[in-house]
């Protein structure tokens, strides 16, 4: 790593244009991202998909858009650190919300997991990309309250996509999510580039993945974060869209909706990001509130399954709360991911990091889908959700601490 001479980068505040847009820009990353696990089982029962086949087919919808992500992650965050981090983020959003616009028109499974697929590829570059641009524009003792606002405001999104679907039908919900997309645009052109980017525009070395894979370290640092971000998304993307199921398994007495599950899990998340972001400044450590956070979701999640589950609809939202909660140091970790590279491939690493640790749900789904036919679904997911957490729980002892580092550095 070099540190860079160039001139120092002016510092933006918390709620300065760059902070602002990148919040609005997550909010619509989620709700389109998320959106599918709260219409999943009325679409595909529109477009014709069996009773019995809802679980399996919804797997595979979101595994195909998981592989657009990881793709997508790839290729914005090279060219992010190539031509720019707005210049991408302006293509990133004009592809997913023409994806998203076509997703309101299909009419069977195939073109509905092309359509996920595309908006998959476009979507990975948002997070990642506004992120990056954060981390670089504001002071690196007050970072913290940057990504706090915008993982805080932009995980909403999944409480305005389950509010949403309770008023629309899903074509319609889908013709939103691209609409705000698109207004979302407009405000994207007023943001500037980092100076931090600027100053190295002359680095042949930027974007480049055989430097990003070339060192052991590197390669260290990629799994360590996909490794902290798994948790998340076997609470988030697995256990609340699925509940229906999970519930029904466990021996509620009625099927948890699933809209109800991601409002809930949201809600959760939305309050437990900003809190975890603010806690990085108190605490000054990144590592000590991932790992408390953490510890509590793995705590929520057994006492979930091992609780008597005849309970009422109360009983599964709170929970559902309480672990949406515990599961929000995502925004964290992307922090952690922008922190721990050079300026030279910042941009790469926190686009496709977060992307990888989205693909970890490719993983804890194929794996429930495999393991449930011979264990059941309850004992499967268990299993999955332990090995999940414990690889977790060995990333935080192992990465080192980001907090307050300077970001003006490269890799070499």
């Amino acid at each position: 790593m070099t540190a860079s001479t160039a001139p120092a980068n002016p510092n933006y505040g918390v709620f300065s244009l760059p902070v602002i847009v990148a919040a609005l820009g997550y909010f619509v990353d989620i709700y389109d991202l998320l959106g599918f696990n709260v219409v999943r089982m009325t679409s595909l029962r529109d477009i014709g998909v069996a009773e019995a086949d809802l679980f399996s087919v919804g797997i595979s919808i979101v595994n195909t858009q998981l592989i657009g992500l990881l793709i997508g992650g790839l290729l914005f965050g090279v060219l992010g650190d190539k031509i720019g981090r707005t210049r991408l983020l302006f293509l990133s959003i004009i592809v997913y919300s023409g994806a998203t616009l076509a997703n309101a028109m299909v009419h069977d499974v195939t073109m509905y997991k092309l359509c996920r697929f595309v908006a998959g590829l476009g979507l990975a570059g948002e997070l990642g990309l506004a992120m990056t641009l954060v981390s670089e524009v504001m002071a690196k003792e007050k970072r913290g309250y940057g990504t706090a606002l915008v993982a805080g405001f932009g995980i909403s999104g999944a409480v305005a996509a389950a509010i949403v679907a309770k008023y629309v039908d899903w074509r319609a919900f889908y013709a939103i999510g691209s609409i705000m997309g698109f207004l979302l645009l407009l405000l994207r052109m007023r943001v500037r580039e980092s100076f931090i980017f600027l100053n190295q525009i002359q680095d042949d070395t930027r974007g480049s993945l055989k430097l990003m894979f070339s060192s052991t370290s590197r390669i260290k640092r990629v799994v360590l974060c996909m490794m902290l971000g798994a948790p998340v998304y076997f609470v988030v993307w697995f256990l609340a869209p699925f509940v229906p199921e999970i519930s029904k398994a466990l021996g509620a007495e009625t099927q948890y909706p699933a809209g109800d599950a991601i409002l809930y899990s949201a809600l959760g998340l939305a309050a437990g990001d900003f809190i975890a972001g603010c806690a990085c400044q108190w605490f000054r450590s990144r590592r000590k509130v991932i790992g408390v956070f953490m510890g509590a979701a793995f705590l929520l999640c057994g006492y979930f399954f091992l609780a008597p589950h005849s309970q009422t609809h109360l009983f599964y939202s709170v929970m559902l709360f309480a672990m949406g909660f515990a599961a929000g140091f995502f925004a964290v970790v992307v922090a952690i991911a922008a922190e721990i590279f050079g300026t030279n491939l910042r941009a790469t690493a926190a686009t496709s990091i977060p992307n990888f640790m989205r693909a970890t749900f490719i993983a804890i789904s194929t794996s429930v889908n495999y393991l449930r036919v011979d264990m059941g679904l309850i004992p499967a997911v268990t299993l999955v959700g332990a090995v999940t957490f414990i690889l977790g729980f060995i990333a935080i002892y192992v990465i080192h601490e980001s907090f307050g580092c300077d970001l003006n550095y490269r890799e070499e």
